[in-house]
Formats: C-alpha cells, structure tokens, sequence
C-alpha cells in the first residue's frame, strides 16, 4: 500500500513538473519597427475586461491588429504557440456591441483572417482572441464574459513633433521695412520653440513671435540698407526634442544703389576767358 501510494505521488510530481516546464513568462516589451508601437504579452490569465484595465493602467490598450504586417511581426515577436496559461486563446481589443465588431481604438474593423468556423457566437456581445495550433494566427470569439486568458497590450508610438519653419530665405529690398516666417509642427504631440536672430545679423529685429508653440508665426523688421553689399541675417528656431530643430532661415537684403547725376548736361559759355560749374550728386542709395 505504501509503495503504491508513493508512486501515485511521485506521478503526481512528475506532472506537476511537466506542467510547470509549459509555463511561460510574461514576453519583453518590443517596438515594431515598422510603425513604432510597442507590444507586450501578459501571461497571467485575466478576463477580457480585467485585461483591456491592466493594459489602460500601464498607459497602453489592448492590441488591435489591423494589418497583416502587424499580425505576422506579432507571431514573430510576441506571441506563443500552446500550450501556455488559459489555453490556447490571447485576448485582443477587438468587441462585439450589439452585434457589431469594433477595435477599442476606434480603428476601422475589417478583420477578415477568421480562424475556420469562426465566428460561431450568436450573442450581441463577444471578445475577440488570436489563436495558433501552429501557423498562421487566426481570430476566434470568446462569448464568456468571465472566460479568463492572456492577453497583448499595445502602446501607441511616442509623440514626435517636427519642426518646420518656411521659407527658408526671404529676399527683401534695400529699403526698411519687415518681412516673417511661418512656424510649424508637422509631427504629433505638442512643440514649444524659440526664435532669435544670430550674432551675424544685428541689423534684423524679432519684433514678435520669438516663442511660440507648434504654429506661429515669427515677425522681424529691418533698417535700409546704406551698404553697397548685400547683407544676410539668420533667424535660429530651436524646439528641444522636436525632429529637425533647430532650423536656420536667412533675410537677404539688397545693397543700396548709387544713382550718378551731373547737370546741366551742357554749360554755354561766352567767348571770353571764364569759369563755369557742374553739379554732381547720388540721387540714389549708399554711398558714391
């Protein structure tokens, strides 16, 4: 009786064991190179609605696979074929409301990679899953609301603004006068930047607009010209963090222009010995 006892626990062990070794830990968290998310598999088996929680407290959402780029970097990087915690099922966010299946992003849901009798629910609600025997995925629905397994969590790409400042040079004439630059973030989340003209270009003022963020528009005024040489300032627009920061953009402005006048054009003179004159001037700019 002894010895048959022991060997029901050692068989008890030996099981215990095999089924410990089939236990996965949690994946890395990986960026997708191919659209900047990053994906992590959670192996501690949850409901689909403790799921969609823990992935919205760690700043992400439960993944939606919308692409099959997407699918197939998944099943490269992160996911794992059965047997693993909960069976064979990995919760996504995809829901069915009344009916309709929707990505909890909002995304258009236009899932068509159904896994074969798949889906086979006929309640107004249901939770969708990715599963793999072996390859390639497919998507199953869950109707059990309490049905617990692992699940993705996605977060989106980092915000990266892009500073952009247009144009690049203005030309003005030799004259005083103003001209500006029209700043702008083409890239996501939020850009603060500054504006201030080089030491090169004293002779150009920021007059408003030297801070702003994402769009603005930067105002700068200028004396004449009184050189015979044209003159280039520099305008730096610097948006720490932002792609492209800083950028430089120039203000060429003309020389100044003499103009020769002598008159009158002819002096008559009498046909004495005598003295006459000729008046020279710049009716234009700079100096000659």
């Amino acid at each position: 009786m002894r010895k048959k006892l022991f060997g029901v626990l050692v068989l008890s062990l030996l099981a215990m064991l095999t089924f410990i070794g089939t236990v996965h830990a949690d994946s890395a968290k990986l960026v997708n190179p191919a659209n900047g998310h990053s994906y992590q598999r959670f192996d501690n088996a949850l409901a689909w609605d403790a799921a969609k929680n823990s992935c919205t407290n760690l700043g992400a959402h439960l993944a939606t696979v919308t692409s099959q780029s997407e699918k197939d970097w998944i099943y490269q990087n992160v996911y794992i074929v059965a047997p693993r915690p909960g069976g064979n099922n990995t919760y996504l966010g995809g829901i069915k409301n009344n009916g309709v299946w929707q990505w909890i992003t909002g995304e258009t849901f236009n899932n068509t990679d159904w896994c074969s009798g798949e889906p086979n629910g006929n309640t107004d609600i249901a939770y969708l899953s990715m599963v793999s025997y072996s390859a390639p995925i497919c998507f199953n629905d869950l109707n059990a609301a309490g049905d617990q397994y692992i699940y993705l969590c996605e977060w989106e790409a980092p915000a990266q603004p892009v500073l952009s400042v247009t144009p690049s040079n203005q030309a003005v004439s030799k004259d005083a006068g103003t001209t500006t630059f029209s700043v702008s973030n083409t890239g996501t989340g939020t850009m603060s930047w500054t504006a201030a003209v080089t030491s090169t270009g004293s002779w150009l003022t920021i007059t408003s607009g030297a801070s702003g963020t994402d769009s603005g528009t930067i105002n700068c005024s200028f004396p004449a010209n009184t050189s015979t040489s044209s003159r280039t300032a520099t305008v730096r627009v610097t948006a720490t963090g932002a792609t492209n920061s800083p950028v430089d953009v120039t203000v060429t402005q003309a020389p100044a222009q003499p103009v020769l006048s002598v008159t009158p054009s002819n002096q008559a003179v009498v046909k004495d010995a005598g003295t006459t004159t000729f008046g020279v001037s710049n009716t234009g700019t700079g100096t000659m």
